[in-house]
């Protein structure tokens, strides 16, 4: 789905889906959440033995494929940069992507140092867990566009 804005459809609704020339017919009211772009889009593969940075073009992407050889860091993008990548970003738009870990070790997804960034996890810490062989779907939500205090949540979903 393209540049679909938080929007509820009745039933009965054809919504176009934009630059794909193609249509979706809806059978039951939904709600489709802002994506930025298709779902899935692209896959990247990362390999490393300690701290990677995850462009803001690799989480739009959809799928990353991690194979640490050691227990390793993800720092996520900026809220700035994050923002930037996202055109015509707006607070409370989000888009879900997935870390596949194939490795047996743990990659820990850490968000920067920048002010106007935060994550949501169990434990309330600044990183959410990848577990060895697994894979874990995340959900990124715009909380503030405002120059200067440019903000997102990163909340672990699996």
């Amino acid at each position: 789905v393209y540049n679909v804005r938080s929007t509820v459809f009745p039933v009965g609704s054809i919504v176009p889906l934009v630059d794909t020339g193609r249509f979706l017919l809806v059978f039951d009211s939904f709600v489709i959440g802002t994506l930025p772009g298709a779902a899935i889009r692209s896959r990247v593969s990362l390999t490393g033995t300690t701290n990677l940075s995850v462009t803001a073009a690799q989480l739009l992407g959809g799928i990353i494929e991690g194979t640490p050889t050691n227990a390793c860091n993800y720092n996520l993008p900026t809220a700035t940069d994050m923002i930037a990548a996202m055109a015509g970003a707006r607070a409370g738009d989000s888009f879900k992507f997935v870390i596949s870990n194939k490795s047996a070790f743990q990659i820990s997804v850490v968000s920067s140092s920048n002010t106007g960034q935060g994550e949501v996890s169990a434990a309330g810490t600044n990183h959410l867990l990848v577990a060895s062989a697994t894979a874990r779907e995340f959900l990124l939500y715009i909380h503030s566009v405002s120059s200067g205090s440019e903000a997102y949540y990163l909340y672990g979903l699996s």
